[in-house]
């Protein structure tokens, strides 16, 4: 168990690491128990309707691409971006009312302790020079909080490796004390469909460990990383039970998806999809009067 004595430590060594850094406060955090459950668009669909009419809202992807301006050099990723392109994209957010969610994945903060400590110094100078620009941001990290481990998730708790996992979840205590919200990717690798409702409500206990909302982004297609099925769409009811996990266990879920790889561009979207009649069926129990006002909307 991590102490009060050892956060003390710790937030003074990353002041120490970052002397240049005005360590501002997080948006103040909201009550899970209270929290009303909502679901964001972080589709890449082309041709979409507005999926706000239906109750999903907007949010704010930062990709990698709108911190470096070559997302193909390792050499000059391994450094933090340019400050004065990040402060420029904190201004460019300072009026944003929507949530913002910084995807940077390759600093590591698994295995070694002072690689771990390094790459967290580096997430944090890149939140602050945002945060600087923009104080009153809503502000996460894409997967960093809890690390995502599919496999050791599955283990007995007291096996070695899911151990492991939790201590190196418990090196991040301090990390997430400064974001405001734990966006948690719960993607699909196989169609073990109690394989997968054991792997996310194991990463989701993990990430209730920080005391903040909890948001998971979900993806109706299998992941890439499975080289069979990658990118085909999930069975109707597979989704629908991933839905009613989300639900079930955090405050919100964030829904992306589709690029299509062949063409490297943004897919079409299908009114027709399976997957979409699911979801629209899933946002009528969140909010019965939602598809009311849509079809009244429609009609005008």
């Amino acid at each position: 168990m991590i102490t009060t004595l050892h956060r003390r430590v710790a937030l003074l060594w990353l002041a120490l690491w970052l002397p240049t850094l005005t360590l501002a406060a997080p948006v103040a955090g909201t009550n899970p128990e209270t929290e009303k459950f909502k679901v964001f668009d972080a589709t890449l669909y082309r041709n979409k309707p507005r999926l706000d009419s239906y109750g999903i809202e907007p949010i704010e992807i930062l990709y990698a691409a709108r911190f470096w301006p070559d997302t193909r050099s390792s050499r000059l990723m391994e450094r933090l971006p340019d400050e004065y392109r990040v402060r420029r994209l904190g201004r460019d957010l300072r009026a944003m009312r929507k949530p913002v969610v910084i995807d940077i994945e390759h600093w590591p903060l698994e295995g070694d302790e002072a690689q771990m400590r390094e790459s967290q110094a580096k997430y944090i100078t890149v939140l602050q020079w945002l945060r600087n620009e923009a104080p009153g941001l809503n502000i996460g990290f894409f997967g960093r909080l809890p690390g995502v481990v599919y496999h050791w998730s599955l283990e007995n708790r007291d096996s070695r490796h899911y151990r492991t996992w939790q201590d190196e979840n418990a090196r991040l205590d301090d990390f997430a004390e400064l974001v405001d919200t734990i966006y948690l990717p719960l993607y699909t690798y196989y169609p073990d469909r109690d394989a997968w409702v054991k792997y996310a409500t194991a990463h989701l206990r993990e990430a209730r460990r920080y005391g903040k909302s909890v948001h998971v982004f979900l993806w109706p297609q299998y992941s890439e990383r499975n080289e069979i099925l990658g990118q085909q769409y999930l069975p109707a009811d597979y989704w629908r039970l991933q839905l009613e996990t989300v639900h079930q266990h955090a405050d919100g879920l964030v829904i992306w998806g589709d690029w299509d790889g062949k063409r490297n561009a943004p897919a079409a979207w299908d009114e027709t999809a399976p997957w979409w009649q699911v979801t629209r069926e899933f946002m009528r129990t969140l909010s019965p009067h939602g598809e009311a006002a849509v079809l009244s909307e429609q009609k005008h």
